[in-house]
């Protein structure tokens, strides 16, 4: 994870400085112009998805950081992720103070998935994440101000979706 945060993603910021260099330059060509475009924008979008790698095998290394302190540093990085997004967290009464294990990685990976899901998908400009345990049980919810879908449609595997759906089940 350290890797890929310190070399790979320096990597990745000279190669999207370097694209809208050419962006610039190419702006005579529109051919030219067009493939820069399309280049930047694949570029900015490996950045997030490079980021939740590094989020998956840093959560593999901490597990005994607490689930709250990871928690936070789940919403943190969505919010740097997406800044014109609006991502609140509240965690409530009961929550452990320590390390879940197990359980704490698939909640956080479930939950990241739902956030994720939330911006990429619903349109939505604020997002509430509400965490708390009761009974021996962990509770997450996520409400946002987006489309929303049918959650009884059962969701596709095929190229429009519904595989981070399936995984959380």
């Amino acid at each position: 994870a350290r890797d890929l945060h310190d070399d790979v993603m320096q990597d990745l910021s000279g190669a999207i400085v370097n694209a809208e260099l050419l962006g610039r330059s190419a702006s005579e060509d529109p051919d030219s112009a067009r493939r820069a475009e399309r280049l930047l924008g694949a570029l900015d979008r490996i950045g997030p998805r490079l980021r939740a790698v590094i989020y998956d095998l840093t959560l593999e290394a901490e597990q005994e950081r607490s689930f709250p302190e990871l928690l936070e540093a789940l919403v943190g990085l969505q919010r740097t992720i997406a800044p014109e997004c609006e991502i609140s967290l509240r965690i409530r009464e009961g929550l452990p103070t320590g390390p879940l294990g197990s359980t704490g990685r698939e909640a956080l990976r479930i939950l990241r998935e739902v956030l994720i899901n939330s911006r990429r998908h619903s349109g939505a400009r604020h997002v509430r994440v509400g965490v708390w345990a009761s009974e021996g049980k962990l509770y997450t919810e996520v409400e946002d101000d987006g489309r929303g879908f049918d959650p009884a449609q059962e969701p596709s595997a095929s190229a429009a979706g519904g595989i981070g759906i399936k995984g959380m089940h």
